[in-house]
């Protein structure tokens, strides 16, 4: 059986091949109405519509579909009081204008009669503009660390960003400093950057459009310029008095050493207690404990001193072969990673 709409309601034919059958409902004639004054007054509201391909892909591939569509469009959506007037008002000769007040009314008393329909689409529809200026906390981003990451592009926010020149620590020194002890803990911040909160006047700036609304970020996301010096700013003041004395830190990767197994535990006991002062969050899934060795920034670091990454040596080894320029300089990059290991480094390269 197949629902042909016509005008003034619709006819059930027999369709027992299953075929699709064209229809077209022709309701009448349309009020147009030019609010182009109103429209260049009016604050944008930049709710995207679902990406097409996206929405085409979900749907396909199915065994049977359900097409319905809306009544009246828009005009489910009732304008607020103080609006209606001072927005929407037209000019448009009385006699013509009574038959659409009749229309007007008729339709009112059908929608007072589905009373309770009316109110769960009211109810959705709230729902759905509440969540779009909702910021992102309200999705709860909790993302475990093998899962999907949010990319975003902030090119364009980057180019007008006042830049934070705080330097990142020297890794050479770094790597000095840790070598040579008896014992090490490994630790990694939980989520990065997002454990820096926004500034609430700044959130805006974050504003990114997605299938299901609009969102801003109140805490730091990925993709920002100035993203790694204001961690690494961050970092360095909460743990000031004990970087290069009983710890170092490199953004979200926290090294705890000692030359003893009481003197390291110490060391711990008390980075571990400034984290809880701070609420800063670390992931114990990525954490080592009291170990005599480990791998930091592509290095092995233990008493006898530094050493490569044998893993790190064996995909550089099975690099293909460059053939253009561009392929000799990321060949070089990954190469540089190690040049203190390398004798004559720059004569070769």
């Amino acid at each position: 059986m197949h629902c042909v709409p016509k005008k003034g309601g619709f006819t059930v034919v027999e369709n027992d091949e299953n075929k699709l059958i064209l229809t077209r409902l022709v309701t009448g004639w349309r009020i147009c109405i030019d609010y182009h004054k109103l429209n260049e007054a009016t604050r944008k509201d930049h709710f995207p519509l679902p990406f097409m391909d996206q929405m085409l892909e979900i749907l396909a591939g199915n065994e049977y579909y359900c097409f319905l569509d809306g009544f009246s469009v828009t005009f489910i959506l009732s304008i607020v009081p103080k609006d209606q007037r001072r927005g929407t008002t037209f000019r448009y000769p009385l006699w013509n204008v009574l038959p659409f007040v009749a229309l007007f009314l008729l339709v009112r008393l059908a929608r007072a009669s589905s009373k309770g329909v009316d109110k769960a689409k009211v109810d959705v529809i709230a729902k759905l503009n509440h969540h779009s200026q909702s910021p992102l906390k309200e999705l709860g981003v909790f993302l475990v660390t093998p899962g999907w990451r949010v990319c975003i592009d902030y090119r364009k926010l980057n180019e007008a960003t006042r830049k934070d020149h705080f330097p990142l620590p020297f890794m050479d020194q770094m790597l000095e400093r840790l070598s040579g002890n008896e014992y090490y803990c490994f630790l990694d911040g939980f989520s990065g950057y997002f454990q820096i909160t926004i500034d609430p006047k700044d959130q805006e700036k974050t504003t990114f459009r997605y299938p299901y609304g609009i969102f801003s970020y109140c805490r730091m996301p990925f993709g920002l310029c100035i993203a790694p010096c204001k961690f690494q700013r961050c970092m360095m003041a909460i743990f000031h008095d004990m970087i290069e004395k009983t710890m170092e830190v490199f953004m979200d990767n926290f090294s705890i050493f000692g030359n003893s197994f009481r003197t390291c535990l110490s060391h711990l006991d008390k980075m571990l207690k400034r984290c809880e002062d701070t609420n800063l969050c670390l992931n114990w899934e990525k954490s080592h404990f009291m170990v005599k060795e480990g791998i930091v920034l592509g290095h092995k670091i233990s008493k006898n001193g530094i050493k490569v990454d044998k893993a790190k040596v064996d995909v550089i080894a099975k690099l293909p072969h460059p053939t253009t320029v561009k392929g000799i300089r990321s060949f070089l990059g990954y190469a540089r990673f190690y040049r203190r290991f390398i004798q004559d480094f720059l004569k070769i390269a």
